[in-house]
């Protein structure tokens, strides 16, 4: 029985190393997984924290997408109506490219004289403006504008 009892003793003893290494293993292993629970917390908040920022972030550039898109269709428009505009004054210009050298072949009539592409009367009757203008109306003309300094000093000689 002692042998039994010393047996018992030393299993006893056996087993409450085993448990004590057990609960040693077990500590070691709460605490590891305890800090891998933190860790992984922290890994989530950064993530919730990027993913926050992100989302921003797109919603931004989604803005700044529609803006520019907006604003390219605005300068497309834009870009019509010139490009029409631009096309409307090559008209204009060729028609009066082909007046302008319809004018230039074509002589003053008799006792006029030219300055470029106009022909002048020089009328030596006194007259006031309304008389003076229906005169110049009478000849199918009109009483001059001066536009240039050339044309101011063409005037000025005659």
């Amino acid at each position: 029985m002692q042998k039994s009892l010393e047996e018992l003793q030393a299993s006893h003893n056996n087993l409450t190393e085993e448990l004590q290494a057990s609960h040693n293993d077990l500590t070691a292993t709460k605490v590891q997984l305890q800090t891998n629970n933190r860790n992984l917390q922290r890994e989530k908040d950064e993530f919730q924290t990027l993913s926050i920022t992100i989302r921003a972030n797109r919603d931004l550039l989604t803005n700044d997408k529609d803006r520019m898109h907006s604003s390219y269709n605005s300068l497309q428009n834009e870009k019509e109506e010139l490009q029409n505009k631009y096309n409307s004054l090559v008209k204009v210009k060729d028609v009066l490219e082909k007046d302008i050298n319809k004018v230039r072949g074509k002589p003053c009539e008799r006792g006029w004289i030219r300055c470029h592409i106009s022909c002048y009367f020089v009328s030596t009757s006194k007259r006031n403006w309304a008389s003076g203008r229906q005169d110049c109306i009478a000849r199918g003309a009109d009483l001059v504008i001066i536009d240039s300094r050339d044309e101011q000093h063409f005037i000025c000689e005659k």
